[in-house]
């Protein structure tokens, strides 16, 4: 997406980092080639299974995991690997409150579900 191009530009422009984007490949709707950006690595979600995945990211041995696409349990199994290992993982919400009966059901397992795979999550403003 757009802003998060954004974000890893100022994140390479403005810090020492090295980072590696697994991307769902794949059942996309509209193909998306992401730009190149210096010290940034992008690998397909096709590309690994589960194993393969935790591999890669323990490897790689993150400070930082953001997941955005946290409907994949590969994701969070990797980052929750990660983070026993001392990785601090960011669950990504871009989905704006609308107060529907799914939203309000999620705010009932989300102290539960949330805590077993997240440090903090990082959520969208208002419209």
């Amino acid at each position: 997406m757009p802003y998060t191009v954004a974000c890893i530009k100022e994140l390479v422009l403005n810090y020492p980092v090295e980072i590696s984007i697994v991307s769902w490949d794949s059942a996309k709707h509209t193909p998306y080639q992401p730009p190149a950006i210096e010290r940034v690595t992008y690998f397909h979600r096709s590309d690994f299974a589960q194993v393969k995945l935790e591999e890669l990211a323990t490897n790689f041995r993150p400070d930082i995991i953001y997941v955005s696409g946290w409907m994949d349990m590969g994701y969070l199994r990797a980052a929750r690997k990660c983070r026993r290992l001392g990785a601090v993982v960011i669950g990504g919400i871009d989905t704006q409150w609308r107060g529907t009966f799914k939203q309000y059901f999620a705010t009932l397992i989300a102290p539960v579900f949330h805590k077993m795979y997240f440090d903090y999550l990082w959520v969208c403003g208002p419209d």
